[in-house]
């Protein structure tokens, strides 16, 4: 049997489970929303190759090219699905015939687990979340923040800027309409440490919300 190395890391469904503390119906879900693609494990397909009497000139390149191929998300979902048997893998032919294909059969690219991750992290840690209606408190990136009225308010205009699709407002706008005496959003913030994490200037007089990596529809109000 030809040896074939496989360069990326991988896991099986049982380490995936273990690895995210889930049960097999989240796998399943993922699988079938396509936010994992899955392959199969080399020697599945060496043994498929092998048992398919293919011409020994073609079993290398056949290989080749197998290994590397994404099983369809709805074969994958049938896999998960049907526990005590196995289906046959559309997308994987070996001689004319569909490749069969059970759990133990499936498995995700560690690179690929490790993406998702990192965006189930982005989109949790990302979000603006108003823990009161007057904007004086806020979420955003895993952090409370507190506001004094004024700030408040400068906060709630970029807010509704952010929302209306143009962000940046030159700051003697929002002071003007705030009803502020101060001359400088700089002023108004001038006792807060950390209202520059959440607040951007671009230097010429204007300001935004920090929320160009987060996708609005899971903003909050």
């Amino acid at each position: 049997m030809t040896k074939l190395k496989f360069p990326l890391e991988s896991l099986d469904v049982e380490e995936l489970q273990a690895r995210w503390q889930c049960g097999l119906n989240v796998i399943k879900l993922l699988a079938a929303q396509r936010k994992l693609c899955f392959y199969v494990l080399p020697v599945a397909l060496e043994i498929a190759l092998e048992t398919s009497a293919i011409p020994k000139e073609q079993y290398d390149d056949a290989l080749e090219n197998l290994v590397h191929k994404q099983v369809d998300h709805r074969d994958v979902y049938k896999v998960l699905t049907n526990m005590g048997g196995t289906i046959a893998a559309r997308n994987l032919i070996v001689d004319g015939k569909a490749i069969s294909l059970g759990m133990d059969d499936l498995i995700v690219q560690l690179s690929d687990v490790i993406a998702f991750e990192n965006q189930c992290e982005m989109a949790t840690n990302s979000t603006f979340e108003l823990l009161s209606d007057d904007f004086t408190c806020i979420l955003f990136m895993g952090r409370e923040y507190k506001f004094g009225p004024q700030q408040a308010k400068v906060i709630e205009n970029l807010w509704h800027a952010y929302q209306a699709g143009n962000p940046w407002v030159y700051g003697k706008h929002i002071l003007v309409t705030i009803g502020s005496g101060s001359d400088r959003i700089q002023s108004i913030f001038k006792r807060h440490h950390n209202w520059r994490d959440l607040v951007l200037s671009d230097g010429n007089g204007k300001y935004r919300l920090n929320l160009d990596n987060c996708p609005r529809e899971r903003l909050t109000t």
